[in-house]
């Protein structure tokens, strides 16, 4: 039995090569809705937030992915189904850059955060100048955002593997 009854940023990775075994749980049982674009590669869950934080991780807060989380399943990202569609959205391109470049580059969890921060900001800025737009499903506003992102060549991802 575990010495606390739920998990929290102790039982963070600070690397996707970290993650090893399975899962600590089954995170499908907190699935509220599963959106139908792929970001990035990535399925996106809209998750039950307050349930998820209640009986495994009370650190969840917007979302999360495979590389950060031991608990999410490879391929997938997942968003607190609370959020508005313009916060899912920023939430969405959040978790898939931070996850691909941990995953694909090697990166730490924070320099994939603070390269995720400025996609975030990206998505955000333009939502609010209104230059972007919401639509039914945010999974498709954030892979549209995304689309050159993992491009070989394309100019928009400037990360570049640090050591």
């Amino acid at each position: 039995m575990p010495s606390k009854p739920y998990l929290d940023s102790s039982d963070r990775m600070t690397y996707a090569r970290e993650r090893k075994g399975e899962p600590d749980f089954d995170l499908s049982e907190y699935v509220v809705r599963k959106l139908g674009t792929k970001v990035l590669g990535f399925a996106v869950w809209m998750l039950d937030g307050p349930r998820l934080r209640h009986d495994k991780d009370i650190d969840f807060t917007s979302g999360g992915n495979p590389s950060r989380y031991r608990y999410f399943p490879d391929g997938v990202v997942g968003i607190d189904s609370e959020a508005t569609p313009e916060d899912a959205a920023a939430d969405i391109v959040h978790e898939a850059v931070e996850g691909t470049i941990m995953r694909d580059d090697g990166a730490s969890y924070d320099d994939a955060h603070d390269e995720a921060n400025v996609w975030e900001w990206r998505i955000r800025d333009g939502l609010a100048k209104g230059t972007l737009e919401i639509g039914k499903d945010p999974s498709e506003l954030a892979a549209e955002v995304l689309r050159d992102f993992g491009k070989k060549g394309s100019k928009l991802r400037k990360w570049a593997k640090r050591s």
